[in-house]
């Protein structure tokens, strides 16, 4: 199973804040809604203005990694480099994964334009952490 919850609040810099009159913040939040739309991720993905601020969160839960999990990453890196101000988390949790990686929690963190991988160390190792062992 692979497990994934997220979330990004939209800004298109990082030295000015106030995105609300910006005309560009509706011509992109709409490109992100039809990206969203075009890779099937409306039932995962939420997209919409909180107190005049753009955010989108996505939760999921799928039997393998696939190409579900791929367009939520590439939705990420578009935010990344289209809307540089962005910033957000997406933690990953994927048992199919090699030894190491399936007792742990993965966190992509979106910042400053760009997208980067770590380790978690809140959930992680899930067992013993939030689950226990099966004996």
């Amino acid at each position: 199973m692979v497990e994934y919850h997220g979330w990004i609040t939209i800004r298109l810099n990082f030295k000015d804040v106030e995105d609300l009159n910006d005309e560009n913040i509706g011509k992109l939040v709409n490109l992100v809604h039809k990206k969203i739309t075009g890779y099937n991720l409306e039932k995962s993905i939420s997209l919409r203005f909180v107190n005049g601020t753009a955010m989108l969160s996505c939760n999921g839960l799928t039997n393998h990694w696939g190409g579900d999990i791929e367009d939520v990453l590439a939705l990420y890196n578009y935010l990344a480099k289209e809307a540089v101000g962005s910033y957000g988390l997406l933690y990953f949790r994927n048992d199919e994964a090699n030894d190491e990686e399936s007792n742990n929690f993965t966190v992509y963190y979106l910042a400053k334009g760009e997208l980067k991988k770590t380790k978690d160390n809140l959930l992680s190792p899930c067992i013993p952490v939030i689950e226990d062992e099966i004996s």
